[in-house]
């Protein structure tokens, strides 16, 4: 019995690893598409900017609402809050958004930015569909 007990302990083990494995790979190397994307701004739950990641690169755009001002910065596909008047400051220091799962956050300011993938026949405006018969 303890022989069968210890052989079960060892499958879920590896179990458990080989699923917590997936899910970092899914979450953080994986990190969604970024190509085409859009850098969606939240202000109290409302999307008030929709903006264009690659004609936002090496730009900012200041985001005014009545509860302060935040700037997001572009630079090599990284999305950053490079500037917030919130009393905290917390928000600057957030890692920039790299893939669509992360966001950055002002609570003081109410402003949560994200970034949001695009299908490509969203793009372009084109949806083509090709039948081939033989």
């Amino acid at each position: 019995m303890i022989k069968i007990t210890r052989k079960l302990d060892f499958v879920a083990i590896g179990v458990f690893i080989l699923l917590a494995v997936a899910l970092l790979f899914v979450f953080v190397i994986g990190g969604g598409n970024t190509q085409g994307a859009r850098i969606i701004i939240l202000s109290e739950g409302e999307r008030i900017y929709n903006l264009s990641l690659t004609e936002m690169e090496g730009q900012s755009h200041e985001v005014v609402t009545e509860r302060g001002v935040n700037v997001i910065s572009v630079n090599n596909g990284r999305v950053s809050m490079s500037r917030a008047t919130c009393h905290t400051g917390e928000c600057v220091t957030w890692p920039d958004l790299t893939n669509t799962f992360q966001r950055i956050v002002c609570l003081p300011n109410r402003i949560v930015v994200m970034l949001e993938a695009v299908e490509d026949d969203e793009r372009d405006g084109l949806n083509i569909d090709i039948m081939i018969t033989l």
